[in-house]
């Protein structure tokens, strides 16, 4: 018969873990496109921004620049800004930061329904081109490469051999609090809806796009344009400075004109095409 001191001894019990805390992303960043300006003097452009001549004018990188730049705190610069021009560039202007830092990824460029640009042309009668080259030509060429983005770029992203580095660009954001702001016209428009919602689950963030052309608005004297940052919405929407930035900045420069719900978010939690896609708004 067992005695008292025959019982089998307990196993000690594991210390439990402390659950992790996890730091709140603060880094905004912001992403310029490519997009050269056609004239080759000051007064062309300005006049062509004036309707002075028969030349049509469409922002270029040095406005998206401008754009860029606007938001400050104390006079100094609250967003890190870099120029992009292809896939690769933008992910990785993403991943050299450290992983679940980033709050908040502006891109400003040209957009079209179905295609976002990263690199671009700009003609001097208003045509703007979504690609650095001939599209036909990018669509062959690897997909790192290309200077947009589209359905058929995004979907070889999810697939072998580059789901490797679009996870890392996953592991910069923080699920379910991290976005990506399309400062680009009609991205929430028509077939730029589902572009939308593939950026969102290709890249595990939230998806801030407009439903109109951002408007820019330039001032000018009669040899120059003097201020390149005047946006708005629309046609007839509010005049503004510079865009919606997620951190405190001065007063005046906080660019509500282009904030919520003057925009539409989208959180795509699956893959989906055509009419086979379920997005939520948040």
């Amino acid at each position: 018969m067992a005695g008292p001191d025959d019982k089998k001894p307990k196993a000690p019990q594991k210390p439990k873990k402390k659950p992790t805390s996890v730091v709140p992303a603060k880094l905004e960043l912001t992403l310029v496109a490519r997009f050269a300006s056609p004239f080759t003097t000051a007064k062309q452009e300005r006049d062509a921004a004036a309707g002075a001549s028969s030349n049509v004018w469409e922002p270029s990188s040095k406005d998206f620049q401008a754009v860029a730049e606007t938001p400050k705190l104390n006079g100094a610069p609250v967003t890190q800004i870099k120029s992009v021009s292809t896939v690769w560039e933008f992910m990785q202007a993403i991943t050299k930061y450290p992983k679940r830092s980033i709050k908040r990824v502006n891109l400003i460029t040209h957009g079209g329904t179905g295609q976002l640009a990263l690199a671009g042309r700009i003609e001097k009668d208003g045509t703007v081109w979504l690609s650095a080259t001939d599209q036909t030509q990018e669509e062959a060429g690897p997909v790192l490469d290309r200077s947009f983005f589209n359905h058929n770029v995004l979907d070889e992203l999810n697939k072998d051999p580059y789901r490797g580095e679009r996870d890392k660009v996953r592991r910069r954001f923080q699920r379910d609090k991290s976005e990506l702001h399309l400062i680009a016209c009609n991205q929430a428009l028509g077939t730029g809806v589902l572009l939308q919602a593939e950026l969102s689950w290709t890249f595990d963030v939230k998806v801030c796009a407009f439903g109109d052309a951002i408007w820019y608005e330039p001032s000018y004297n009669d040899a120059q344009i003097l201020q390149r940052n005047f946006t708005k919405i629309g046609k007839t929407g509010t005049r503004g400075i510079g865009y919606y930035c997620a951190v405190p900045v001065d007063s005046g420069l906080e660019g509500t004109h282009l904030k919520p719900p003057n925009c539409k978010f989208r959180d795509c939690k699956k893959k989906f095409w055509g009419t086979d896609w379920e997005p939520g708004y948040v």
